[in-house]
């Protein structure tokens, strides 16, 4: 909502998108524990380690 408040064009499917992108999954995953071991759970059942 406070985002919604600030920029109320935002869309959290595609906007989050972009923003990721931007922001980097290296930095995602340093800043956030639980974000880094959900991708890397999807990486191992992937077979990428």
């Amino acid at each position: 909502k406070r985002i919604l408040k600030e920029i109320p064009e935002y869309d959290k499917v595609t906007s989050g998108v972009s923003v990721a992108a931007h922001i980097g999954l290296d930095a995602l995953r340093a800043s956030c524990k639980h974000f880094d071991e959900w991708v890397s759970r999807l990486e191992k059942l992937g077979g990428k380690e």
